[in-house]
């Protein structure tokens, strides 16, 4: 039998990860390496300890300021 791991889902996850539903953002899923293999690739989990990086291009963009852009 294989061995599962603990993944955390991340908010590209839908409602099921790997056929598993999904327990929410943030939150650990168990797979095993083989049902892994595409989540991961997908950004819909992350190997515990792994920070996702802010997409390419700048700063991160928070409500308060995506309203001041808008009154600009």
């Amino acid at each position: 039998m294989t061995s599962k791991k603990t993944f955390t889902v991340t908010a590209r996850a839908g409602l099921f990860v790997a056929g598993v539903r999904s327990p929410g953002v943030g939150k650990p899923i168990e797979l095993t390496d083989e049902q892994a293999a595409y989540p991961l690739i997908a950004g819909e989990i992350e190997e515990p300890g792994t920070k996702t990086e802010p997409p390419a291009g700048g700063t991160e963009t928070t409500p308060a300021a995506k309203a001041k852009a808008v009154k600009e």
